[in-house]
């Protein structure tokens, strides 16, 4: 059954935005009515007229809504998101508003994105790609007298093995770093439990992992086991031999322990006579452990690792480590941003030196696996603390929107114009990485948005508390969503081929409404996994459906454009509807925006009068049809005296009316820029919502389960066929339905 993403996207041009600025201009003073210092009134008849006044808006809600405040951390590692009030009324916040009416100006105008984290994409590597070689990240003085973190060679990854000649060779990129057959030994000591689903792992009661319940080697930890071998490994040349190889799919993974023999401490070893000592081999252990982890580790799980450290390998040669550590310790970052219990660390280990904070740093005596560097072999190319881990992919968000032009970044010293939507709402300069000390250039907005009032006489009554599903969008960079290529193809976008010269994004992210809201589809169903997952989980009172809210935007020097834009992004087209507030891609915060009132201020009549305070504040006004001028809430005394001269024409005529002005952007659009207008509009009607709304998931999960492992989805489109492969396709001027996509089989 075909789905709808609760996503998509309007797609972002290389072209001008009406109206745009060029930043000489901005500098040199020449900004005409985009300024603060006066009111601007024309010179002449033949001058472009310029507004002043207020916009009277309606906000009716058609599902529940949240709208929060504070988040408050629950003792079962949920969280509890109270709901905003304002004079102990349910309130929207200026701040939402602004967000929401600012985010469809920029998209109708095609402005520069005001707002975009210069992100670096990375993607987790698939199992051919994965480290499989081991280090021990060490601190040494360099030629400069510098302290630095290098990277010791502990033990090979898998070889291919020759049954033949019982050996091995070791592949040309690990050649240099090492000079002794250093293999890892396997120790055993999970099992998977009887009957779980999903399948689970469990330590083995009576293994040496159950008995002892060793750490890991760690920074801060340092700790030496000893442990009898089967057979002894040699290196002749490149090639490795052992008496008693771990073997798996012709592959020498490492060597054997003796049978029956398990690690004893350094306290044990001591203890032994001179003659049996003789018989140990020196080693360190990396433990990852699986307390709290084992729904998210393979149930093939089954053993730990010993790593052979004899007193020799302490003065074997180390190797530059510094760019491969910081790029490791970047991406752990942005997981930990998403997730703060990832990366998973070593048994026993810190994240950091400082245990209050949550970001990851690698230090002298941390084991890691390792990729040495094929162009330099003196350098080490990737760390993580994991086999599996992430690598980047392509460029940064800022290196694929540049790909669509560099004027569609937000404002920075490479800029050369200023966009409608910036004129209007306002820019903040990014800060310059080149030139910290350099003043940035910043422009306030002609707007001022009100908070949201709740109309008098309503039923406010928030419903029960309820859980929210987990809000687990599939992140960036995702290319079957989040990317395109440049020219139409219909060739998968892959996310370790990702590239900006030939892969651009899709645009900017809008959510779908849901058909199906009589269900309450953001509701969690999991109740028989109700303590999992409790940091990813919220608890929310939402508002009721059925609810209006009135909100008011002030405006000063507008041009006629700059309002046009203004009126299409309160209400683009008669069955338009908005997302407002949290839960957005589960289907709360469906709502109808509705101008009720535009207020015009004629500066100069107005400070021209005899006496200022007898002086009225409007000179023209128009009013919606259903602008229902008796649930005003009473900030609006003033409108509602203005609304009652309306019909009067010499408060009409010199004016335009609301949709007069949105119906002038509409057809600029219409001409310019077609494809955003089909968007846009597609986006916001309910009615082409045609499938069910959810993020992507497998054939045959439905209800509870829908809300677990979503991953699979794209594990199952990436390793399909090219013709199985499926992107979420753009929408442009000619695309006739939101697009949707095929639940995909597990397993391809």
């Amino acid at each position: 059954m075909p789905f709808h993403n609760p996503y998509h996207f309007v797609p972002v041009q290389a072209d001008a935005s009406p109206d745009e600025m060029s930043v000489e201009d901005f500098n040199a003073g020449a900004v005409g009515h985009v300024t603060h210092d006066r009111y601007v009134h024309p010179k002449s008849n033949n001058d472009p007229p310029v507004y002043a006044g207020r916009l009277l808006c309606r906000v009716s809600t058609e599902s529940p809504i949240v709208i929060g405040d504070q988040r408050q951390e629950l003792e079962d590692g949920s969280h509890r998101v109270t709901p905003f009030r304002l004079n102990n009324q349910p309130a929207i916040p200026a701040s939402t508003l602004r967000g929401l009416v600012s985010s469809m100006a920029e998209s109708a105008s095609n402005s520069a994105l005001r707002v975009l984290e210069n992100r670096a994409f990375s993607h987790r590597v698939e199992m051919r790609e994965s480290l499989q070689a081991l280090g021990l990240i060490v601190e040494e003085t360099n030629a400069n007298s510098e302290t630095e973190l290098r990277l010791r060679p502990l033990a090979l990854p898998p070889l291919t093995w020759d049954e033949h000649t019982r050996c091995a060779s070791i592949p040309p990129a690990y050649q240099t770093m090492f000079q002794a057959p250093l293999l890892k030994v396997y120790v055993d000591g999970y099992q998977r439990v009887r009957g779980s689903k999903p399948p689970e792992i469990e330590v083995t009661p009576g293994s040496f992992l159950h008995v002892v319940n060793p750490d890991s080697h760690a920074a801060g930890k340092p700790a030496f086991w000893y442990l009898k071998l089967s057979g002894t490994c040699k290196l002749s040349g490149t090639e490795v031999t052992t008496a008693a190889p771990h073997l798996s799919r012709g592959q020498l993974l490492g060597q054997k322990a003796l049978a029956g023999a398990k690690p004893i401490s350094q306290a044990d070893y001591d203890r032994l006579p001179p003659h049996e000592q003789v018989d140990y081999t020196r080693g360190i252990l990396r433990v990852l452990g699986i307390e709290g982890r084992t729904k998210e580790i393979p149930d093939r799980k089954k053993h730990e690792i010993f790593i052979s450290y004899p007193t020799a390998v302490e003065h074997s040669p180390t190797y530059a480590a510094e760019e491969a550590i910081q790029q490791f310790e970047r991406l752990a970052a942005e997981r930990t941003s998403s997730d703060p219990d990832l990366p998973f660390h070593l048994k026993g280990a810190q994240r950091n030196s400082d245990p209050q904070k949550d970001t990851v740093e690698l230090r002298s005596g941390d084991v890691v696996f390792f990729k040495p560097d094929e162009s330099q072999p003196h350098r080490v190319a990737e760390v993580s603390i994991s086999s599996i881990w992430r690598r980047r992919a392509g460029g940064t968000s800022h290196d694929f929107f540049r790909g669509i032009s560099k004027e569609k970044l937000p404002f920075n010293p490479e800029r050369a114009g200023l966009s409608m939507a910036e004129q209007l709402f306002g820019f903040v300069e990014q800060p310059n990485a080149e030139d910290p000390n350099r003043d940035a250039q910043a422009l306030a907005s002609r707007l001022r948005f009100s908070f949201g009032h709740l109309a008098p006489g309503q039923d406010a009554t928030p419903e029960p508390e309820t859980t929210l599903k987990i809000l687990d969008s599939p992140k960036p960079p995702s290319p079957a969503l989040y990317f395109k290529w440049h020219r139409q193809r219909k060739t998968p976008v892959l996310k370790a081929k990702l590239d900006p010269k030939w892969h651009a994004p899709q645009g900017r992210k809008f959510y779908l409404h849901h058909r199906n809201i009589n269900q309450r589809p953001w509701e969690t169903r999991v109740k028989e996994h109700e303590d999992k997952n409790l940091k990813q989980k919220s608890r929310v009172t939402p508002l009721p459906s059925g609810l209006d809210f009135y909100f008011h935007i002030d405006f000063e020097n507008l041009s006629e454009r700059e309002l046009g834009l203004l009126c299409y992004a309160i209400r683009p087209a008669p069955d338009f509807r908005h997302k407002l507030g949290m839960g957005k891609p589960l289907g709360l915060g469906q709502v109808r925006m509705d101008p009720v009132g535009l207020f015009y201020i004629d500066r100069i009549q107005r400070y021209r009068a005899t006496s200022l305070f007898d002086a009225p504040r409007y000179h023209g006004a128009w009013l919606a049809d259903d602008a229902q001028v008796d649930q005003w809430p009473d900030p609006y005394r003033v409108e509602r005296d203005m609304s009652q001269q309306v019909n009067d024409e010499s408060h009409r005529s010199t004016f335009p009316a609301f949709f007069t002005l949105r119906d002038a952007h509409r057809a600029m659009m219409e001409s310019k820029y077609a494809d955003i207008l089909r968007a846009l509009e597609l986006l916001g009607d309910p009615a082409h919502v045609k499938d069910q709304v959810h993020y992507p998931q497998i054939d045959g999960i439905h209800g509870a389960e829908m809300e677990l492992e979503s991953f699979r989805w794209f594990v199952a489109n990436d390793i399909g066929s090219e013709a199985q492969h499926r992107q979420l396709e753009p929408l442009q001027a000619n695309t006739s339905r939101l697009p949707s996509l095929p639940r995909h089989r597990w397993g391809g």
